[in-house]
């Protein structure tokens, strides 16, 4: 495949295959690479590691928009701070001038970004640059919530009403209040504390998934589901987190009954290591009789390796599996007890390679 050497690879090497090659290349590739070569593909995704670099980075793309060749800038898609992120500097002090002046320069270039990810406790200093940006085809949003950066973010988020993708970063006060309301009409998924739902206008949204956090200062599990039900009808999925370990499965799905009824996907999740969501035998039979109660049911899964049943054994998860699917007849896939199950042709199957697949449960 010979092609003249003064042609930009860009122009004749299909960019599909160029992509791939770049999803497999070092990060030290990478950025040698795009100090050097002008292929607008290899800017679509910029994910920032230390100070250095990034001066280096927006210098190359400086360097174009004054006449070295097409702007790369616009060809961004993707903005992230890596959660390894070396500020070389006190997280609580202001970025050093040089980086802050190049970032809101080159951010506020942007024009076709879709995602931008600021999630990382790194990247705290950074939400300072958002105050006054715009842009108008972001779709995919994760911040970083704390008192200071809390008043500025809802005016930036009314200002993105294309936001269809919304999580907040692990690190909060959880007595934090926002400043103002959030009017995002094309939200889709919610990822962030279940505290937080009440800022957004009801009626506003129309979510279909929501990844809900309980802390252990917010143990209210009834507002926070009622409130969703009035923000979206068509909630499809839930995935409720516990940062702690006395939120209960049965409470939860009690609530859930009340005002989530035609739920599809139902998780429950932990933080690693933890052993949270402890069930019984006496819970096993209640949430059979809460499943009765939600009829488009067809995803119930808990934390693997992490959910604690009393009495554990292959005859209680069996029995368990067919309490749970008498209650609930469109109920067709299961984790629970360090394993997943699907239900077709009339019986339950293993879907873990580890177990053996001629284990059926009929």
């Amino acid at each position: 495949m010979s092609r003249p050497t003064h042609k930009p690879i860009h122009d004749w090497f299909p960019n599909e295959l160029l992509a791939s090659m770049i999803r497999h290349s070092p990060v030290s590739d990478l950025f040698a690479l795009c100090t050097v070569s002008p292929t607008p593909v290899l800017y679509r995704t910029v994910v920032i590691y230390s100070t250095p670099r990034t001066l280096e980075l927006f210098r190359t793309l400086e360097e174009r928009e004054q006449g070295a060749g097409p702007p790369l800038t616009p060809h961004i898609r993707c903005f992230r701070i890596h959660q390894n992120f070396d500020l070389r500097v006190n997280l609580h002090k202001p970025l050093p001038p040089l980086l802050m002046n190049a970032l809101t320069h080159h951010l506020a270039q942007m024009r076709l970004l879709d995602t931008l990810d600021l999630s990382s406790p790194n990247a705290l200093n950074f939400t300072e640059v958002l105050e006054d940006i715009y842009f108008p085809k972001l779709s995919r949003l994760r911040l970083l919530l704390t008192d200071e950066t809390a008043a500025r973010f809802p005016a930036f988020l009314n200002r993105h009403r294309t936001i269809v993708d919304l999580g907040f970063g692990p690190f909060l006060n959880e007595g934090m209040e926002l400043s103002g309301r959030i009017r995002l009409p094309n939200l889709r998924i919610y990822d962030g504390p279940s505290s937080l739902l009440s800022f957004f206008e009801l009626h506003t949204t129309s979510l279909e998934q929501a990844c809900l956090q309980w802390f252990p200062l917010n143990r209210d599990i009834v507002r926070p589901f009622a409130y969703l039900a009035s923000l979206s009808p068509r909630l499809k999925t839930l995935v409720v987190i516990s940062m702690f370990s006395t939120l209960g499965v049965v409470p939860i799905l009690e609530s859930v009954v009340k005002h989530l009824r035609d739920i599809q996907i139902l998780r429950f999740q932990t933080p690693k290591q933890e052993h949270f969501f402890h069930i019984s035998e006496d819970d096993l039979t209640k949430v059979a009789n809460h499943l009765k109660k939600l009829p488009m049911l067809t995803v119930l899964e808990f934390p693997r390796r992490r959910f604690t049943l009393e009495s554990e054994s292959d005859e209680k998860i069996t029995d368990a599996l067919k309490l749970w699917r008498s209650a609930c007849p469109k109920l067709s896939e299961v984790t629970f007890h360090d394993s997943r199950w699907q239900w077709a042709q009339g019986r339950w199957f293993p879907m873990d390679k580890n177990r053996n697949l001629d284990h059926m449960l009929y």
